[in-house]
């Protein structure tokens, strides 16, 4: 008769097989999960960002130094009061000596860069530059001024006398006390620039009996005051001298020009000319009577 009984089935009652009374047991899972071995190398992954790489320079920056004020960077250059002094001379240069303090600044602050070096060196150039452009300007108005004073003491030579020898035009310091001119400058409203002198003897309308110097300091005193200060000082020379005047034309006349301001605060003129002056030609001298 066949065995009947039922061997007990190998699943468990759910449905689950049984468990293995060998294996391990199973892992708690509120408890902390395992250290890493000691020998475990780090994660790979990228390296944290640093302010400054290997070299102490901050990324992105080139090799070579620190900026300025970073730390292992050179210190900035400060600048050369020599080479600022230089340019705001330079810019007042047209107050002599003004351009050449400027142009010794300029050239100090160039050599003491070599030993120290400083910012500063294009406003150096700029003020050495300056210093010349008023230099030039300054000999130029000064020999300008020389020519024209040259032109005004240029006129013909003079005899042993002191009397012009021949004919010739003349600027109005040419002039002394007997000269004759051939223009009529008593109906001029002011002292010419040239006139023709001629000795005595021969015809003109003009003869010069005084130069008197009108007495002031550098200050113009004005045309009216420096107007009387002439006829005042001409007509005490006509009284002083005494001059024999029967040789004069019936129409002449007592005249005189005064130094203008530009000539008394430029060239210091302050001499005035005294005239008799007449329309009509003549011949001869005025002279001290007697």
């Amino acid at each position: 008769m066949p065995d009947t009984t039922e061997e007990p089935s190998a699943t468990a009652p759910g449905g689950r097989p049984p468990a293995d009374p060998f294996a391990a047991p199973p892992a708690d899972p509120i408890a902390a999960p395992p250290a890493a071995p000691a020998s475990a190398p780090p994660a790979a992954g990228p390296a944290p960002a640093s302010a400054f790489s290997a070299h102490g320079r901050p990324p992105g920056e080139p090799d070579g130094w620190p900026p300025p004020g970073l730390p292992g960077g050179p210190a900035a250059r400060s600048w050369s009061r020599f080479a600022i002094t230089s340019f705001v001379l330079g810019l007042l240069g047209f107050l002599f000596p003004l351009p050449v303090v400027s142009a010794g600044f300029a050239v100090a602050a160039v050599r003491r860069r070599k030993r120290r070096p400083q910012r500063g060196l294009g406003l150096a150039v700029a003020g050495l530059v300056f210093s010349a452009g008023w230099l030039l300007v300054t000999v130029a108005v000064v020999l300008l001024l020389a020519l024209a004073a040259q032109d005004l003491r240029s006129g013909p030579e003079r005899a042993a006398d002191g009397r012009p020898a021949s004919a010739g035009r003349a600027g109005p310091w040419y002039l002394r006390q007997g000269d004759c001119i051939t223009e009529d400058v008593g109906v001029l409203a002011e002292e010419p620039d040239k006139v023709t002198v001629v000795p005595c003897d021969q015809p003109h309308r003009t003869q010069v009996f005084a130069v008197v110097t009108i007495p002031g300091g550098t200050t113009h005193p004005g045309d009216v005051a420096t107007s009387a200060a002439a006829g005042r000082l001409c007509t005490a020379r006509e009284e002083q001298d005494g001059l024999d005047l029967s040789g004069l034309p019936a129409d002449a006349s007592t005249s005189f020009h005064y130094p203008s301001a530009a000539g008394w605060l430029v060239l210091r003129d302050r001499q005035a000319q005294c005239f008799y002056a007449s329309a009509a030609l003549w011949t001869g001298s005025v002279r001290p009577a007697g």
